[in-house]
């Protein structure tokens, strides 16, 4: 799910403008999450086979995905990146979720976009007020591979994006991040930030 800090934001699927919120309009917002592993404490007890989702808000099938669990498994927190690890990066393109067609690989140089947040926002001067951000990059400085760790109660984990932090906190006057960077590395650290657990 997507939020305005603690208010859950309406995805409108039958339009390009997914989201309105604070003076932005959003069109795209797209990102992997990979090798989620289980853990009960600090013991990791559980790595799916199945370890790459595209999430891409508009497209409701892509939100919500189950694991097959072994029985009785037993843990208490997740960890999983925002992205695409550096050895994935390296074997060029590939199937499933991550297939190119997606619109989420570059080149096999550059490899997989992780995170990609495109729209408008009044904060932004000059001719359609647009920002791209696709953020990828996996090479020392520019590696913009972030690790989650969430805590778990009961079998739901429910992973929201806090959309209305992000765009406060996002630096607007450099509003196209096209390629792998130290700026897309840090932007990639801003959206981790904005990943939360939310309960129930």
């Amino acid at each position: 799910d997507v939020y305005d800090n603690e208010n859950l934001v309406k995805v409108n699927t039958d339009s390009d403008t997914l989201i309105s919120v604070d003076g932005c309009v959003i069109t795209a917002l797209k990102m992997y999450i990979t090798k989620m592993k289980f853990y009960l404490d600090d013991s990791l007890v559980y790595a799916p086979i199945n370890d790459a989702h595209l999430i891409a808000i508009g497209q409701p099938a892509t939100c919500l995905w189950q694991e097959i669990l072994p029985d009785h498994l037993l843990f208490n927190k997740v960890k999983f990146l925002i992205g695409v690890d550096s050895l994935t990066h390296t074997l060029g393109p590939l199937d499933g979720a991550l297939d190119p067609i997606s619109g989420m690989y570059w080149t096999w140089q550059s490899g997989y976009i992780n995170v990609k947040i495109e729209g408008k926002s009044d904060k932004i001067s000059g001719k359609g007020h647009g920002f791209q951000y696709h953020i990828g990059g996996y090479h020392a400085a520019a590696n913009t591979v972030q690790e989650i760790t969430m805590p778990v109660v009961g079998n739901n984990l429910h992973i929201a994006f806090n959309l209305g932090f992000f765009l406060k906190k996002v630096d607007f006057n450099v509003h196209h991040i096209m390629s792998p960077s130290a700026k897309a590395a840090e932007v990639s650290k801003l959206i981790a930030s904005c990943i939360t657990n939310v309960k129930g």
